[in-house]
């Protein structure tokens, strides 16, 4: 007979993280909520929270330079800047999709001229 104990051991996060999410979201799905270590899926939103910040931090620190750039410097502009500031704009849009977390930025949606 399988306990609670032994199917929460039996997937474990500490070994295959892939395999812990799928087994764990089956669980969740089948409604087998007390099945699943709740404090490490806590845990796991909680990171990806954090993950997606630092990405947005990242392509708009990227952005700002880059546009300085295009608009300070603009006998030099390259068309690696205008792919760059294209891409982390994109980049930015699905970290945060439009309409999340009340975040609007007029000048992330401004076309290059």
């Amino acid at each position: 007979m399988t306990t609670k104990t032994d199917v929460i051991n039996e997937y474990t996060y500490d070994g295959d993280f892939y395999d812990w999410t799928i087994k764990t979201s089956k669980l969740l799905r089948d409604g087998r909520i007390s099945e699943t270590d709740l404090g490490q899926i806590a845990e796991e939103i909680e990171d990806m929270g954090k993950s997606d910040k630092r990405a947005l931090s990242s392509y708009l620190k990227l952005l700002m330079v880059h546009l300085l750039k295009w608009y300070l410097q603009t006998t030099h502009r390259s068309v690696s800047w205008k792919l760059s500031i294209i891409n982390a704009r994109d980049e930015s849009h699905i970290v945060i999709p439009a309409g999340s977390a009340g975040i609007q930025a007029p000048w992330m949606a401004k076309t290059m001229g």
